[in-house]
């Protein structure tokens, strides 16, 4: 019995050291290059507006969550003060007021929107690459 202790405890001591040794005799091959720092996307999350637009029968009260995409961190980093975002935010609701509704549909493009967002807030801040608008919600009120 006590021999099958020695057994037990003495296989994972000589795989352990068989496993350092084995480390040690292997040739050293050169690490692979870790490749070249790829700059990725980083994201500015403006918060959710509300604009209403003007329609001949109704209002149409739009909700939206926007973000401001960047090319990279630093970039986003240097414009997450709460001065910059204030200043972003107050040139979005100046590109909205010229949006208007589609005459046939009555419907808002966000895709048009997001375009002309992207061009107005690019000269803004000119490290914006593109401007995320996701529709959360929109409601048709009749006037009376």
């Amino acid at each position: 019995m006590q021999r099958r202790y020695k057994i037990a405890l003495a296989v994972p001591a000589l795989c352990l050291v068989a496993g350092i040794g084995a480390g040690s005799v292997t040739p050293d091959t050169p690490a692979p290059e870790a490749p070249a720092e790829t700059l990725e996307p980083a994201i500015l999350e403006l918060g959710a507006f509300t604009f209403h637009i003007e329609q001949p029968h109704h209002t149409t009260y739009v909700v939206t969550r926007m973000s401001a995409v960047f090319a990279d961190g630093a970039a986003a980093e240097l414009h997450a003060t709460p001065e910059t975002v204030v200043r972003l935010r107050n040139a979005v609701f100046d590109a909205v007021l010229d949006v208007r509704p589609s005459a046939i549909t009555g419907d808002v493009d966000l895709d048009a929107l997001s375009e002309r967002l992207g061009r107005t807030l690019t000269n803004e801040v000119p490290d914006i690459v593109s401007i995320d608008v996701n529709l959360l919600g929109s409601q048709d009120v009749p006037r009376r």
